[in-house]
């Protein structure tokens, strides 16, 4: 820092820190104290990479604060925050117009030499994004939607780039596990209307709109020392785990073995059967038969990492050939083989209480009834299945005639040495922490993430984004390109998933041979209706346990450390659940405490409704308001309203205007049963009390 006459800087100390510490605030005018050319810079890209740049040591931060204006949908911003840390020095630099900002960043803009950029981090860029997008000359970006950039980059060497796409997906999260300074909570009453001309806060409310930035640069330091150091700019935790596998599987495989994977990565059209309508997510379903219902003393279990261990365990596909349809019970009953298969079916029912298939995935489908999205009859349908998903068919579906409309084999392979290894490193830190009492969170983020990288889809276009006119311009993403840098085979994600569900399902089905029943599916748990089948489990366990010993061997794998993995872990007995279908149900735990996981509400909001004075005096029972038609006027959940064209207005004399603006609405609920399912469920009625007979 070079200090350049008066400086109006105010020493302050951090309020959330777990280490006190001082920083320095100052506001934007005095800008010109600073010397960008002192900080190290580390140089990113390879030789053959012609757009080589480097990176400085100024570890940068953005955030800003906003009001929503009385009576509109238009939000102005009245403060924002510039954070910069160098030569161990934290700053906040802060103004309170559009202008002072443009001004200051182009300041040290133009005190870079060429090729040297600075990172800018931001928690929640798209906010911020949407408010300064026509203010910047943004010359480089990456967009995963038009709401959603990576990062923007300005003036060629200010590149803004997203703080949430590493480790959780909050800033308290991130803040959690890599920063000293925490995330702040209720020190600024958002409800008070601020604005630009007469911003004038407390020292405490100055404090909070501090901290986001100063944790932000924290991990702009971390970023800069785990990653920038090694000449690397990941963009997020999938590009971290990618980088990983690719120099692993460069060190495990010569050339030739690496063209073979790359040559084993589906054509386009081929991709498509496979990703489009091969490709299933968790089985997330609700019985009918139960929903509505108050139901007593369930048992809960679920899977111990279900990804992993499938992935460990499992086989997957190689490199597919096209068969003869007519050979489908020849290949079928080939175990060396993974093969998948176009079929047409007639007369389709559940042989049981559960339906299995999304009618999402029917290519085709007629005369059908509708259990919250899934196939309960049908009178034909057409889909695609692979062998472990055509088993679980078999067990939960009779039909009258079956007809094999496409063939295609794969011979089948373990996974790769390089992706367990990785896998394994992160899953092995994990237990480490997790049995020491330690934060693992973040190994937790990397674990799962490997499953995501496992099942990311193809973009067909890359978003180019034009700032002089605010649009963007989709480009054809380059397939082929894909397939020729391919370190991930699409097909391994595809079954690694159908794994899971072939697991989950054969589970239930022991239960229901056994005389019980299943009342709620959700990806790798299972809640059923006695606790006389815990003996299932226990053999169950037994045998997970004899395979995932097997495959450590294998891959030379620490058994004791990751023995339970795949096991179905005992979650409790619940006291009292209900549930209304799918991503919707609430239970008292074993501890006497209220659960509610119901897709789109904020999870505490009915134990604060409960809590609300005149709902607690009135004894409002949770378990009977849970139902269709259960209705909030205003809940915590936020729905996002955009302006793209701005707006200008006056404010007591003085002009407020905003070229583009976001404003955040409480937004109200209503959890509405389908009609077409309330009638399934009434046309059932009189046979719930009844034991369904496995067809």
């Amino acid at each position: 820092m070079n200090q350049q006459g008066d400086c109006n800087m105010i020493v302050k100390k951090s309020q959330y820190a777990k280490e006190e510490y001082l920083y320095y605030r100052l506001h934007c005018s005095e800008i010109n104290i600073f010397n960008f050319s002192t900080p190290e810079r580390s140089l990113i890209g390879s030789h053959r990479n012609k757009n080589k740049y480097y990176i400085k040591a100024i570890h940068a931060s953005f955030d800003i604060e906003t009001t929503r204006i009385k009576d509109t949908d238009n939000s102005t911003m009245y403060i924002w925050s510039l954070g910069l840390y160098f030569n161990n020095i934290k700053h906040v630099i802060y103004g309170n117009y559009w202008d002072e900002f443009i001004k200051t960043i182009n300041y040290i803009s133009d005190r870079l030499d060429e090729n040297e950029k600075i990172i800018v981090w931001v928690a929640n860029l798209g906010f911020e994004w949407q408010f300064m997008k026509k203010h910047l000359n943004v010359t480089n970006s990456f967009f995963r939607t038009k709401r959603e950039p990576f990062y923007i980059e300005h003036n060629e060497n200010i590149i803004f780039q997203e703080a949430l796409n590493y480790y959780g997906n909050s800033l308290k999260s991130l803040a959690k596990n890599k920063c000293n300074t925490q995330k702040a909570s209720g020190d600024l009453d958002y409800s008070v209307q601020r604005f630009n001309f007469n911003c004038k806060l407390t020292e405490k409310e100055e404090g909070y709109t501090d901290n986001d930035v100063l944790i932000l640069i924290e991990w702009g330091k971390y970023y800069y020392d785990t990653y920038l150091k090694n000449h690397y700019r990941p963009i997020s935790i999938q590009s971290i785990i990618r980088h990983k596998l690719k120099k692993d599987m460069f060190n495990e495989f010569t050339a030739t073995q690496i063209m073979d994977i790359r040559t084993a990565y589906p054509d386009k059209p081929l991709y498509t059967k496979i990703m489009e309508y091969l490709y299933r997510g968790g089985y997330v379903h609700a019985n009918v038969r139960y929903v509505m219902e108050l139901l007593k003393n369930i048992p809960s279990r679920d899977i111990t990492s279900a990804y992993p261990y499938y992935m460990l365990v499992g086989y997957v596909p190689f490199k597919f050939k096209k068969e003869n349809p007519l050979n489908f019970n020849e290949i079928k009953n080939n175990k060396s083989k993974c093969w998948f298969a176009k079929f047409k079916f007639k007369n389709v029912k559940s042989a049981t209480w559960h339906s299995i298939e999304s009618i999402s995935k029917c290519l085709e489908i007629s005369k059908y009834i509708n259990d919250n999205g899934r196939v309960m009859t049908a009178g034909e349908m057409v889909v695609y299945l692979n062998e472990l998903d055509f088993e679980i068919y078999e067990k939960f579906y009779t039909w009258d005639t079956i007809e094999c409309l496409e063939l295609y084999s794969a011979d089948k392979i373990k996974l790769p040495k390089y992706v367990i290894k990785n896998l394994f490193d992160a899953y092995v830190k994990k237990s480490i922490l997790k049995k020491a009492g330690k934060p693992y969170s973040d190994e937790k983020v990397t674990v799962n993430s490997f499953y995501g990288v496992m099942v990311t889809k193809f973009n067909e276009y890359d978003l180019q984004y034009n700032s002089d006119t605010d649009t963007f311009t989709e480009i054809v993403a380059d397939f082929e390109k894909v397939r020729k840098r391919a370190i991930l085979l699409p097909q391994w994600g595809v079954w690694i998933t159908s794994g899971i569900r072939n697991y989950l399902l054969n589970t239930a089905y022991k239960i229901i041979k056994a005389g019980g029943d299943c009342n709620y599916f959700d990806t790798d748990s299972i809640k059923f209706n006695d606790i006389n089948y815990d003996y299932i489990f226990v053999e169950n366990n037994k045998q997970v346990n004899k395979k995932v010993k097997y495959c450590c061997d294998y891959y030379k794998l620490d058994f004791s450390i990751i023995s339970g993995l795949g096991e179905f872990d005992f979650e409790g007995l619940y006291p009292t659940f209900k549930t209304l279908g799918c991503k919707r149900y609430i239970y008292i735990d074993e501890k006497g405490h209220f659960k509610q996981t119901i897709a789109g509400l904020p999870k505490d909001t009915l134990v604060t409704f409960a809590r609300d004075t005149r709902n607690a005096r009135n004894k409002v029972d949770l378990f009977k308001y849970f139902d269709n038609q259960m209705n909030f006027d205003q809940t915590i959940k936020l729905t996002s309203i955009y302006n793209d064209a701005g707006f200008s207005m006056d404010i007591d004399g003085h002009k407020i205007e905003e070229l583009s603006c976001l404003t955040l609405d409480n937004t109200p609920f209503t959890l509405k049963l389908k009609d077409v399912y309330l009638d399934l469920m009434n046309n059932l009625y009189s046979d719930r009390q009844e034991k369904r007979i496995l067809g």
